[in-house]
């Protein structure tokens, strides 16, 4: 496998990582919209998986998550 073919494969690997998460987020917050005092979660994986590539750490990728305010 050439260095391209490792590097594109680790960054999918990345991405559908960051859209799993962001689903998991996402079914979380619809689980709990009636809980009282639930904070929403967020998940901005683009930008976590653009500085993953930019840095050629896709390797080590990890997805950011918060609370929205």
């Amino acid at each position: 496998m050439t260095n391209l073919q490792d590097s594109s494969m680790r960054a999918v690997h990345a991405a559908l990582d960051g859209l799993a998460a962001r689903q998991r987020i996402i079914a979380q917050n619809i689980a709990n919209a009636e809980t009282p005092g639930y904070r929403a979660g967020v998940v901005s994986f683009e930008e976590s998986l653009r500085q993953a590539i930019k840095t050629g750490q896709t390797n080590r990728f990890e997805i950011s998550t918060s609370i929205s305010n």
